[in-house]
């Protein structure tokens, strides 16, 4: 009898939550067709996006705004995929939220026996697609730039002060201003074994830093931590939340969803023949797009005929199925357009629309309009690599102290998040926080990072975030560290300031017209990243032995074949572990490198526009002239702010 009223309660809860979320929806609230001409026309409706689209509606209604959007609408209501911190390992399974790009091959030489490993692997690098972009599939850790990170940026520009400490601290501010990251109670989701790892660095050689210090700037990032989370009342906050769906009613703004642009239309600039320096060769006029008309098909039944007609899709254009009606369409900029497709898209729009390096172009069979030789180039993420503990014996128990899918039967945590949004449902389960510095060079901006999940027998979690494939899994603990009695913890250390950079080009054999960008980056090509990872392993370890981590009796867990081959946590073995198992945490930046106005390489000049083109910028992270020391979220959203300052400077009148 308890098993049954278990399931009838979670039936009902589940009846309630799907009405819940249709009649919460913000059905009916974007533009179904967009109109022939705007003043502005964004593109993609990811972090940056979503900001500039709105406060630019905002801040100038005498505009016209047009935001495209390829994935889908985002659901405000606390009662859906995304929007639950605890769903955030299950995420990036969601195919029709994520543009499911993959990186080239892996060519890293690896030694020892035949364990599937890193070589020639080509593991996913999730990217969201819909608004609120990835922001509505990460981890939602709230960590701000250095003010060295952005010193860096204004010596690239030339002494540009709004890319300066002092500028881009105000950005994050006004960001922050409007997410409200910090509310009083920002801790509450802390786990035990959070606070547990925060005394242990104490303990340590290696330090920690109080509540909220390792974003202040007041002084170097060293030590461990816990994260603070872009979390509100429970609920996962983003730019599309907070930003966005709270401007929808402006009559200036459109927002299209389902329109996945594929390039941006080119006029040749009356000043061409003038060959000075600078001096634009084309106008960018309007973007081309393919518009997704979602439908539901009719639903027949034998004898009976057709119970249901054929109807559109309830929750807008968007959703990417196979029943979808697609058309082509074009819009028209008066003004400017403005990309924030992300590091992967951006260049990719421009590559297609003929902006980019001419020898590249004229492979993939297109032509090269205005020759720029820094787009899709420059490609910088973070090298992250995942270490296993188990806690307490093999097996686990009946009363996990650490996170599994057990705790969901447990009528206390669904009720905490629902009735207050506290617990474990309230937390993305990635509260475990480390930076440092390998060398002196990096004191200032931190070269290591460690990301510290509490999970245990999540198998969404090991297959989607660490793309760990079975032959990993068996080779690494036992199979009752995977089950729902598990407890355990994933440590990632994480190399903030990798040599290894990457690149972006189009697909050629005519396939750079429709097909996914080629994206190459080889992570652990570079013998000094994978010493430095090493060495945040080290620390790793050295923080895990302290006495506040050992009373939850932890052992590592290593990869068995490994272990034969070059014996455990030797160098030898933890360099072929890296290789192997390691991956990048989905921060891809400066594939349309900021730089000085006619710098060979740069792609935007330091008020984002992009070189040699009238009327067209680029605000996302593939503008970042260097990677910053931590996660890329905040910075991202405070270049979202950058632009539209700018633009409110030069267009608004009064």
């Amino acid at each position: 009898m308890p098993l049954f009223r278990l399931a009838v309660f979670v039936v009902v809860v589940a009846i309630l939550a799907a009405i819940y979320r249709v009649a919460t929806f913000h059905h009916g609230r974007y533009a179904s067709t967009p109109r022939q001409t705007y003043d502005f026309v964004v593109v993609g409706g990811g972090t940056a996006g979503s900001l500039v689209a709105a406060e630019l509606a905002a801040a100038l209604p005498s505009h016209t705004i047009l935001l495209l959007e390829a994935g889908e609408g985002v659901r405000d209501t606390v009662v859906s995929e995304q929007s639950v911190p605890g769903g955030a390992p299950d995420n990036v399974a969601f195919g029709n939220i994520d543009w499911n790009y993959r990186v080239e091959p892996q060519t890293s030489t690896l030694l020892g026996d035949s364990l599937p490993g890193f070589k020639e692997r080509r593991y996913p690098i999730p990217r969201g697609k819909g608004l609120g972009g990835s922001n509505e599939l990460n981890y939602m850790l709230h960590v701000r730039g250095t003010p060295d990170d952005y010193a860096v940026w204004e010596k690239a520009t030339g002494g540009d002060a709004r890319w300066g400490a002092a500028s881009m601290q105000s950005a994050e501010e006004e960001y922050e201003h409007r997410i409200e990251h910090a509310s009083k109670d920002k801790h509450h989701h802390a786990h035990m074994l959070a606070q547990a790892w925060v005394l242990a660095a104490g303990e340590s050689k290696h330090g920690n830093m109080s509540e909220g210090v390792y974003n202040d700037g007041t002084q170097p990032r060293d030590g461990g931590f816990h994260y603070e989370h872009a979390v509100r009342n429970g609920v996962r906050q983003s730019t599309a939340r907070q930003f966005l769906l709270p401007r929808l009613g402006l009559k200036n703004l459109d927002v299209v969803v389902g329109a996945t642009v594929s390039q941006v239309v080119l006029e040749e600039a009356k000043n061409k023949g003038e060959e000075k320096e600078g001096a634009s060769l084309a106008r960018a006029t309007g973007v081309r797009f393919t518009l997704a008309h979602c439908r539901v098909p009719a639903l027949s039944v034998p004898v009976l005929g057709t119970l249901i007609p054929e109807m559109p899709c309830l929750f807008g254009g968007g959703r990417t199925t196979a029943d979808v009606l697609r058309t082509d369409w074009q819009v028209e900029a008066r003004k400017e357009i403005i990309l924030s497709a992300g590091a992967y898209a951006s260049p990719h729009i421009l590559l297609r629309s003929g902006i980019g390096p001419r020898d590249e172009l004229e492979a993939a069979g297109d032509t090269a309009k205005v020759e720029l030789p820094g787009v899709g180039k420059h490609l910088q993420d973070h090298p992250i690599v995942g270490i296993k503990y188990r806690l307490g014996p093999v097996g686990g128990s009946w009363l996990p102290s650490s996170v599994t899918k057990l705790w969901l039967a447990l009528p206390s945590v669904p009720w905490a998040w629902l009735s207050r949004g506290h617990g474990v449902l309230s937390s993305s389960g990635c509260d475990l926080g480390y930076f440092g510095a390998s060398a002196k060079e990096f004191e200032g901006r931190p070269d290591l990072q460690i990301h510290g999940m509490i999970t245990a027998g999540d198998m969404p979690f090991y297959r989607n975030f660490l793309h760990y494939e079975d032959a990993f899994l068996e080779d690494i603990g036992e199979a009752s560290d995977y089950g729902v009695f598990a407890q355990g913890l994933v440590i990632a250390p994480t190399l903030l300031h990798p040599k290894a950079v990457g690149s972006v080009t189009l697909r050629q054999g005519g396939a750079g017209a429709t097909g996914p960008p080629v994206i190459e980056f080889e992570a652990f090509d570079q013998q000094e990243d994978v010493d430095r990872l090493i060495e945040g392993i080290r620390r790793l370890q050295e923080i895990m032995a302290q006495p506040s981590m050992a009373a939850h009796a932890p052992t590592l867990l290593y990869a068995r074949s490994l272990a034969r081959a070059f014996g455990e946590n030797t160098d030898e073995y933890w360099r072929e572990y890296v290789k192997r198992f390691g991956f990048v945490v989905y921060h891809p930046t400066g594939t349309c490198r900021m730089g000085k106005v006619g710098e060979v390489g740069a792609v935007v000049d330091p008020a984002l526009r992009v070189q040699r083109v009238a009327g067209l910028r680029v605000a996302d992270a593939s503008i970042m002239p260097d990677i910053v020391s931590g996660n890329t979220q905040v910075p991202t959203a405070a270049v979202a702010v950058q632009m539209v300052r700018m633009l409110v400077e030069q267009y608004f009148t009064k």
